[in-house]
């Protein structure tokens, strides 16, 4: 079943997305394959009037085409049905036509074009290219959006329906389901009722002789009946829901189905003999040509719609050639009928026929909606303009099928779903399914359930439509007994996750080293003074992999090297695992294995484009990563201090400090060690201690609402000694501007005249926020207890 959302919005209102709608009606048991977008890459199609038509001078086969829709256009067009006066689709310059083609302004042998007239398969509508121009109705106004008109933009959910949710094989049963699950107002189409009798019962006669395989059967005649080509509207909704557009008189009966789960069929009325309807079984070796042209053999078990004499129709299955709906038909007798399901579904299996028709009567069709959607067909014949009904209808219903009556036990609801769900619930939800719900006792409901629900037999059936809509998920799980563990990752597995996904995004390569290495790379960057000790093996496979490293920037480098030495020029590279470290050599216990994070940057870490010039990656760059790592896994407190490691080169160095801890060391490779490894560029290297960096866990990120206020913003320039860090007066402003301070970063610095020699000018932003509007006074004093402050503590003085 194909439930094109544009259609399904005519009777409930829908506020979710197709991919919320499919999970809500999935989880109450309505499963959707999938939700397709249709038509979505159609666009800037509108209508436009064929004003005049020339030959195209330089082409025989092609005319040069005036069209009026916004404005005038000039379109070179090759359709053989092309003519003055006709309104057609016209694809402007811009528009996207089915298949993603953009239309653009193109020369054709001299003469301009300014879009495309189109054929109907050009718009996603039913048809081929060889039927020519699509044909508009005249009641279009030029330069209408065609896109929006028509709804060509729409999304199909493809149900995958159990047997048990026939009611499900229509548009409003789905309508009537997705109310209930969102409790919202469902409204059916308004349809005009025909009473019994009328000139429709002095034209034609029912005759129900099985009445054990036919429960109903409703009839209507329409006169001054004109068979052509639905309206665009009704051929769309048809082929979105996956049937193929034959002609109105068809369409209208198959669209009917859908929309009420009714089938129907239609009869050339001026074809039947002797004016009467006979439902019978059909006889010994009796036969029928049925609509494909196939001769079939009939069996006394298969029920027929017969006339006078002869068989016209297989019931529920497929109607006959002999009185088939044509061009020439102009009075029609509408069939709309309730067979038994069993009957229809041996009568399919035995010709080799399954329609959408025998789909829905095998499931048990609701006997009370025949005369509903008889009169629906009627409605929208007339409405189409299509023909006109008949006063009165035939309706012969032998024994009406009253709504089943169950009784229903809280106390069995409760103990078969293991949850206590309480009576004002599960009164809600049989109401929003359409069942009459009346107090039987203080632990009791009798319920009545609506014809429509032909699954519904017994209080069990009951309590399913509770749990569906009570919720499968709210309904707890029964664990078995036993002795049962948590699961779950280890904290250091989870971080190291996560700083994973992070680096990678950023850009950087993962990289996996030995935990052995050669015992001389630590010292060819730290010396032999500066590198710990690293953990000799007794029985090494090799030299090169003889010790257990104690630091990872040893390999990162070695890493960097051997790419530098590959061509390999822009590298962002990290390593994160075990190091080995023992308090004494040689080993009397086993040593620990902290977890390490290194970086290591090369040349640049964007590819160069057109428009972006990317620079080489320096000690900043570095810094960057380390803080978005930080903010990633919910670590507060980083700090960066100098530093003066001598295998780093002077002044662009750094010791990372976390809540005043050390937990690593960052900067750029030395000129001499980047020498010894013949290493090109400015390689930027870090090392963290990770167990340490996410010792605490991490912050749980915290929402805080968009602001009501407008924030204050000032700027702050203060001329401090050479020597001291911008971090430090960064943390007095912190510590000193007060509560309403939200930000402060620092935008300038400055050294030169007219500042002293010795002295420089560090210039920052403070942000103010508060839940109300700050005033200057109050900033001022802000500002005003930040300069002392830093006057007091740092000499500095604040520039003018």
């Amino acid at each position: 079943m194909k439930v094109p959302l544009n259609w399904l919005k005519e009777y409930v209102a829908i506020k979710d997305t197709p991919a919320e709608l499919a999970a809500k009606l999935t989880s109450r048991g309505v499963k959707v394959d999938y939700a397709a977008p249709l038509g979505q890459e159609l666009a800037r199609i509108k209508a436009g009037r064929i004003t005049a038509l020339e030959p195209h001078p330089g082409a025989d086969r092609l005319q040069v085409a005036t069209v009026e829709a916004d404005r005038l256009y000039t379109v070179v067009t090759g359709a053989p049905n092309v003519a003055v006066g006709q309104l057609v689709p016209l694809a402007v310059p811009g528009a996207v036509v089915a298949g993603g083609q953009t239309v653009e302004v193109t020369d054709f042998r001299g003469v301009r074009s300014e879009g495309m007239v189109l054929a109907a398969d050009e718009m996603g509508l039913p048809g081929t290219h060889e039927d020519g121009l699509l044909i508009l109705p005249d009641t279009i106004a030029p330069g209408t959006d065609l896109v929006e008109l028509f709804s060509l933009h729409d999304h199909v959910l493809e149900l995958d329906l159990t047997p048990n949710f026939s009611h499900c094989l229509s548009m409003v049963g789905v309508a009537r389901e997705l109310a209930a699950i969102n409790q919202a107002a469902m409204t059916p189409p308004v349809i005009p009722e025909a009473l019994s009798g009328g000139e429709t019962a002095r034209l034609i006669r029912i005759r129900i002789s099985a009445p054990d395989l036919c429960r109903r059967y409703t009839a209507r005649i329409v006169r001054e009946v004109k068979v052509g080509p639905s309206p665009i509207w009704l051929q769309r909704r048809l082929q979105s829901a996956g049937m193929r557009p034959i002609n109105n008189v068809v369409d209208v009966t198959n669209y009917v189905m859908l929309e009420l789960g009714q089938p129907l069929h239609a009869f050339d009325y001026d074809l039947l003999h002797g004016s009467e309807i006979i439902v019978r079984r059909a006889g010994e070796g009796e036969s029928i040509t049925t609509l494909d042209g196939v001769e079939r053999e009939l069996t006394a078990e298969m029920l027929v719609i017969a006339d006078r004499d002869r068989a016209v129709a297989l019931a529920g299955v497929m109607g006959g050639q002999e009185t088939e709906v044509t061009e020439a038909t102009r009075t029609l007798l509408l069939e709309s009928a309730n067979f038994v399901g069993w009957s229809v579904r041996r009568t399919g299996r035995a010709v080799g026929i399954r329609s959408e028709a025998s789909a829905r009567f095998e499931k048990e069709a609701d006997p009370e909606v025949t005369a509903k959607a008889v009169n629906r067909v009627v409605q929208l014949l007339e409405e189409i303009g299509a023909g006109r009904g008949v006063e009165g209808l035939v309706d012969v219903y032998p024994a009406p099928v009253a709504p089943r009556k169950i009784t229903l036990r809280f106390a069995r609801v409760n103990q078969l779903l293991g949850v206590q769900v309480s009576p004002a619930e599960a009164d809600s939800i049989l109401n929003r399914l359409g069942c009459r719900v009346s107090p039987d006792g203080q632990d009791r409901r009798q319920v009545e359930v609506p014809t429509w629900r032909t699954d519904i037999e017994g209080e069990i059936d009951l309590i399913e439509e509770i749990a569906r809509h009570y919720g499968y998920d709210r309904i707890p799980s029964t664990l078995p007994t036993g002795v049962l563990t948590a699961g779950g990752l280890p904290d250091r597995r989870r971080a190291s996750r996560l700083a994973k996904t992070t680096l990678a995004g950023l850009g950087l390569a993962e990289v996996v080293t030995y935990t052995y290495l050669d015992p001389e790379l630590p010292e060819m960057i730290y010396g032999s003074q500066g590198s710990i000790p690293p953990i000799v093996i007794a029985n090494p496979l090799s030299e090169e992999r003889s010790a257990m490293r104690t630091t990872l920037v040893p390999q990162m480098v070695s890493t960097l090297a051997y790419n530098w030495r590959q061509r390999n020029l822009d590298l962002a590279l990290f390593e994160l695992g075990p190091v080995y470290r023992a308090e004494e050599l040689p080993l009397t216990q086993l040593p620990e294995e902290p977890y390490h994070l290194s970086i290591g940057l090369l040349g640049r870490l964007d590819r160069e484009g057109w428009d972006v010039k990317p620079e080489p990656a320096d000690f900043y760059t570095l810094k960057g990563i380390i803080e978005a790592l930080a903010v990633s896994l919910g670590v507060g407190g980083l700090s960066f201090q100098p530093s003066d490691h001598a295998w780093l080169h002077p002044g662009r160095q750094a010791v990372i400090y976390l809540n005043g801890d050390e937990i690593g060391v960052m900067g750029e490779l030395h000129p001499d060690v980047v020498d010894r490894f013949e290493l090109g560029g400015r390689p930027q290297v870090a090392e963290l201690c990770f167990d340490r960096l996410t010792a605490g866990g991490g912050a749980t990120p915290v929402y805080r609402a968009i602001p009501r206020f407008p924030a204050a913003v000032r700027d702050l320039a203060l001329v401090v000694r050479t020597d001291i860090p911008a971090e430090v007066v960064l943390e007095l402003i912190r510590e000193t501007a007060g509560p309403t301070l939200a930000e402060v970063r620092l935008f300038d610095v400055y050294e030169g005249r007219p500042v002293t020699v010795g002295f420089r000018s560090l210039a920052y932003t403070l942000v103010y926020r508060a839940d109300r509007t700050l005033n200057d006074d109050e900033i001022d004093a802000s500002i005003e207890a930040v300069v002392d402050e830093a006057r007091s503590r740092l000499g500095a003085q604040l520039r003018v």
